[in-house]
């Protein structure tokens, strides 16, 4: 029975990949589209935040550098959406620090993950905060440092237990259990 059961999901997940895939897809064509037509560069900024995030990995870059490039850009000239612009460049700074950890670069990763965790505490962002820190604190367990990595998780608690975000709770007291 457990066989049949095991064949079965495997079967189900043969059947829906390619549906997951041609889903993926329609979402990066659709934010490709949107991109394309943008005429101000607020919905450019958020376009290509949004597409670093859903795209393949080999893809990152051609999304989060211009999305850097265009938020710095618009920060300097300050104006009305430069909390826009900030939340997004955090986010293109987190991917680039998502795709240096992809390639092993724990000191590129971290540097991008700390400039996306100080935006996003300059602009207040509750939810962006703890999965930074979580994240980070992934980092330091995976290379061995315990008391850092301890150090991330029960800040990113503190901060999902404020906003009452349970999986978030859950995550960051799992790995602070699994330490000890």
């Amino acid at each position: 029975l457990s066989k049949f059961v095991q064949l079965k999901k495997i079967l189900l997940f043969l059947f829906l990949f390619p549906c997951l895939l041609f889903v993926q897809n329609k979402t990066i064509d659709s934010l490709k589209l949107v991109l394309k037509n943008a005429k101000h560069d607020t919905t450019r900024v958020i376009t290509l935040a949004e597409l670093s995030r859903k795209c393949d990995e080999k893809d990152i870059l051609i999304y989060a550098e211009p999305c850097v490039k265009l938020a710095e850009k618009n920060i300097i000239l300050g104006g009305k959406y430069s909390e826009i612009y900030l939340k997004h460049l955090a986010i293109a700074y987190h991917n680039i620090g998502y795709l240096a950890n992809a390639k092993g670069d724990v000191p590129k990763e971290l540097e991008y993950w700390h400039k996306s965790l100080k935006i996003k505490k300059e602009i207040g962002d509750k939810h962006g905060i703890p999965t930074t820190l979580f994240s980070i604190g992934i980092i330091f367990k995976a290379n061995g440092e315990i008391s850092k990595a301890l150090d991330y998780y029960h800040k990113s608690l503190r901060i999902y237990d404020e906003i009452g975000y349970k999986l978030g709770i859950a995550s960051s007291s799992g790995r602070i259990g699994i330490i000890y």
